[in-house]
């Protein structure tokens, strides 16, 4: 193996972290001109490819040092994303907007790790992500043009197909998303309406 747990390092230019602000993923090669120790924190997990190329994950939050380098190291989320992507009518074939919420996870340690490979450095934000969930699915709804007036789990079922085979073959091929709920856009002036909103 290839680094060991250190004791904390308090000096920020003596060790190297994920960027902390809206980053999912982010993956630095640690060569001899970088600091020798990573920090990972309590919401991060980390993937460590050694030089031999073994793959070591790590859970445990703290200060780790590298001994064999170059090293590449991928800090990502812990828990799985959460977001709503919607897309309105105006920008869809049919006369309705639509929205779905889906939780994104990684697809494997080994995808995560193989799909960052070949750059010095790589940060996905949360906005790359986002862009990229409401591109795919314009593409999946416009394919599928979902029915609002079907069964609601038929709906959710054909988008969280579509949505993955395309997600397969998108640059964040890396994850893989549960659709867990499909909103359409009449149904919010519907919700407001019994809300008593204007």
């Amino acid at each position: 193996m290839c680094f060991e747990k250190s004791r904390p390092v308090f000096d920020k230019n003596k060790y190297i972290e994920a960027p902390r602000q809206g980053v999912v993923l982010y993956c630095r090669e640690i060569t001899e001109k970088d600091p020798d120790v990573i920090r990972l924190y309590e919401f991060e997990e980390a993937h460590v490819v050694c030089p031999n190329g073994l793959i070591k994950y790590i859970s445990e939050p703290g200060f780790y040092k590298i001994y064999y380098r170059p090293a590449r190291v991928v800090w990502a989320r812990r828990t799985p994303l959460e977001l709503t992507i919607g897309i309105p009518k105006m920008n869809l074939p049919f006369d309705y907007g639509i929205n779905v919420t889906v939780s994104l996870i990684p697809r494997s340690q080994q995808a995560l790790v193989s799909s960052l490979v070949g750059a010095k450095e790589i940060t996905i934000t949360l906005d790359m992500v986002k862009d990229e969930l409401r591109r795919l699915l314009r593409i999946a709804v416009t394919n599928k043009r979902p029915d609002p007036n079907k069964d609601r789990n038929e709906v959710i079922r054909e988008i969280h197909e579509e949505l993955n085979e395309l997600l397969r073959r998108s640059q964040f091929n890396m994850f893989v998303c549960d659709v867990l709920g499909v909103g359409f856009s009449h149904e919010c002036g519907l919700l407001k309406s019994l809300v008593g909103e204007t």
